[in-house]
């Protein structure tokens, strides 16, 4: 065999590929479905939704960065074998460490238990009050748990923390100005006067 023969079946044994394509594609898949999960959660606000996916793009990155170390090519088989498991590692890791990405609601939850807070004292100042009539007592608690809900229901259609904020002002601010006046000091009042 000459030389330029010698030289062919060398560049033909150098050939030992490494499988980096499909890897990649496998975490840029993933990224992107749970990109698109997150965005899809209405429990979170626009700000929690751009952490998790910062974090899941942060975590599919690091493994990118570990499967573009390894050569597209090796020198020997047994190379090749050692970077090609290199890549399927680094491919699982993505694929996992993006999927287990799952923020926990966090603003919205807190703004409604607020809201709820509220409520529960204002219902309890109101039944401590002794000038209410049961029904004046009941007609005021029927308006501050009305204003508690407009606020929740406020707090779950809220897309941004600004917006979840001005709900659970406004619904810890209503819920508890719910001053209920009594007909009944107001009647006594009169008779005191006559």
């Amino acid at each position: 065999m000459d030389d330029a023969g010698k030289k062919g079946v060398a560049d033909v044994t150098a050939v030992n590929p490494v499988a980096k394509e499909a890897a990649k594609k496998a975490i840029a898949d993933e990224l992107a479905e749970k990109e698109k999960a997150i965005d899809g959660r209405t429990d979170l606000t626009d700000e929690e939704k751009a952490a998790a996916k910062a974090e899941a793009k942060k975590l599919a990155d690091a493994q990118l960065a570990e499967i573009a170390k390894q050569p597209s090519n090796a020198a020997t088989p047994e190379e090749a074998a050692k970077a090609q498991t290199a890549v399927d590692t680094a491919k699982k890791t993505g694929v996992d460490e993006v999927s287990a990405v799952n923020p926990a609601a966090a603003k919205k939850p807190a703004a409604k238990k607020a809201v709820e807070d509220a409520l529960k004292d204002k219902v309890a100042a109101i039944d401590a009050r002794e000038d209410l009539t049961p029904e004046e007592k009941q007609t005021a608690k029927d308006k501050a748990a009305e204003a508690a809900k407009k606020a929740t229901d406020t707090i779950d259609a809220a897309t941004t923390d600004a917006a979840v904020d001005t709900a659970q002002t406004a619904g810890t601010g209503e819920s508890c100005e719910s001053k209920p006046s009594s007909e009944n000091k107001k009647l006594k009042m009169k008779s005191q006067k006559s």
